[in-house]
This record gives structure tokens, C-alpha cells and sequence, in this order.
């Protein structure tokens, strides 16, 4: 037997699709592929298109600037509310700590908050990519 997925909550298919995909994650209780979450959105507001990617895509957006939603990672999105307080107070992602581990060592060192050097130089043989083109 499969498992059942879980019901699509009663929502309104006259709002605003991020605001769909808010409702989608609020009754689930828990992260989605954003994958999922899309197909989800396209089906609640009856979303028909001969360019769907473009429509999914242009969601998509406006997830990702919306604040009340965070990634989790590994393609899924959740609630910026389902976040730890103390890690929402501090403006950190869910994303932070994975990410972090992939920095180079030196950023790791006990004690040392050195920030990397931001500012890109271009080696001797490369051309300044400030410059404008001749």
C-alpha cells in the first residue's frame, strides 16, 4: 500500500499564488520539495498555460523573495516560523551550517572571525574586468 499523501487544505484559489504556496506549507506541517510545492500551487489556482515552466519559474521567484518562507536545503522550502527563534533573531538560514562546512579551513580556525578577501583581482596574464571593452 502507498503512502498517502497528505490532503491539500481548503485554500482559496483567488489568492496571490506565493500566498497559496504559504497555505500549502502552513497545512502540511512540514517542508516540501519545491518540486512539490509548485505542482501543488499549479493545481490549487487551475493553472493553465502553454508555458508552464515560465509560470512555475515566475513562482518560484516569488517564494524565494518572500520572507516568510526559508530553504531548507536539498531543494525543500519551509516556514521562516518553523525556525528556531534564536536563529531567525540572527538572520541565519536553515542552510547556514551545512554551508559553512565547505568554507576553507583558515575560516574555521578557533578564535579567527577573518572574513575572507572579497575583492577579486585579476591575475597578472587576465585582463581587468573593471575595464571596458576596447
Amino acid at each position: 500500500m502507498l503512502p498517502e499523501e497528505p490532503a491539500i487544505p481548503e485554500i482559496d484559489p483567488n489568492k496571490a499564488a506565493v500566498d497559496v504556496a504559504y497555505e500549502i506549507l502552513k497545512g502540511a506541517g512540514e517542508t516540501l520539495d519545491y518540486r512539490e510545492l509548485l505542482d501543488k500551487v499549479v493545481e490549487i489556482k487551475a493553472i493553465v498555460t502553454d508555458d508552464l515552466a515560465k509560470a512555475m519559474s515566475r513562482i518560484y521567484t516569488e517564494i524565494n523573495l518572500d520572507p516568510r518562507f526559508v530553504y531548507m536545503g536539498q531543494g525543500a522550502w519551509g516556514l521562516k516560523e518553523w525556525l528556531p527563534k534564536a536563529q531567525v533573531a540572527r538572520g541565519v538560514s536553515a542552510h547556514a551550517s551545512p554551508l559553512r562546512s565547505r568554507q576553507p579551513e583558515r575560516w574555521h580556525e578557533e578564535g579567527s572571525l577573518d572574513e575572507p578577501d572579497t575583492q577579486r583581482r585579476p591575475d597578472e596574464d587576465e585582463e581587468d574586468w573593471n575595464s571596458e571593452p576596447d
